[in-house]
């Protein structure tokens, strides 16, 4: 009886091309569905997404790809189904564009939606995309993944840890209490990024046309190639905080509220400014 108790409750159902998962050994259930989208190179790929999961991922095909998988967990099966159905992956699509936005429901007015034991949801979005191609991600607490593109990138955010590796082109990044992690990154266009109490760690060949970064608190960490130059404008509070390994001329008296300086000679403009942070600077060898 137990067994059998067992495989039902492990049951998958093929809906409309979905796949609904139901296990009554983890209260969770989940729904996967697959769409793909011909999207030219140098085309546009928005997302919004509001919990769960962003991951894109470059590859060399002129078609986007996108995998939405619904997930919840605790309350009722009834609940839990009834949720799963009113959650709404749209998509609005040209050759040269495409918009996904995941629309949650409001259960406020639902029977059961306030019963003990609902927890977690959301939606992972996992979407290949082409190599070429400019991204718009708006997510509110979705964890942030983007690899290999090759175009402009900007990212809003609030409580998501953003990782982005292997990009090429410009990048803009609106931040709120997250860790920020970039690796490989040649920076072409400009490079901005805004964050309230996170920490950035960047690994860049360089900061292409010119940096700004605005944070308030957190430690930022830029790590670059040894004879890089660059021009470093910081302005900052008392208790603000300037490291670099990289050899650094200051144009005048270096404090912790506001100064200026070259590296390697000066070149592209990199404006930091900071309430209580810091900024530090590597070498990319580790020497």
């Amino acid at each position: 009886m137990v067994r059998g108790l067992l495989v039902a409750a492990l049951m998958i159902f093929t809906v409309i091309g979905s796949l609904v998962r139901v296990s009554a050994l983890d209260d969770r259930s989940e729904q996967a569905s697959e769409r793909t989208f011909g999207l030219s190179p140098g085309g546009q790929l928005s997302i919004e997404n509001y919990k769960g999961k962003i991951e894109v991922e470059a590859w060399d095909q002129n078609q986007a790809r996108v995998v939405a998988t619904k997930h919840i967990e605790g309350g009722t099966e009834a609940f839990r189904r009834r949720w799963l159905e009113a959650v709404q992956v749209r998509f609005d699509n040209a050759p040269d564009r495409l918009r996904v936005k995941v629309e949650y429901p409001d259960t406020q007015g639902w029977v059961d939606s306030s019963q003990d034991g609902v927890g977690s949801n959301g939606v992972d979005l996992i979407i290949q995309a082409p190599r070429a191609i400019n991204l718009d991600i708006d997510g509110y607490k979705p964890d942030m993944k983007v690899r290999g593109t090759h175009g402009q990138l900007k990212i809003k955010s609030y409580k998501s840890d953003i990782n982005i590796e292997s990009v090429r082109g410009s990048v803009s990044i609106d931040s709120y209490k997250n860790n920020i992690r970039l690796h490989n990154i040649d920076a072409q266009g400009t490079l901005f990024i805004k964050t309230y109490k996170g920490e950035v760690e960047a690994n860049l060949s360089g900061i292409g046309e010119g940096a700004s970064i605005d944070t308030y608190r957190g430690q930022v960490t830029l790590t670059l190639p040894d004879q890089y130059g660059m021009t470093v404008e910081f302005a900052g509070s008392r208790q603000s905080k300037f490291e670099s390994q990289l050899p650094f001329m200051s144009n005048g008296p270096i404090s912790s509220a506001r100064f200026q300086g070259t590296i390697n000679g000066g070149g592209p403009r990199l404006r930091f400014e900071t309430y209580r942070g810091t900024l530090a600077l590597r070498r990319s060898s580790g020497a």
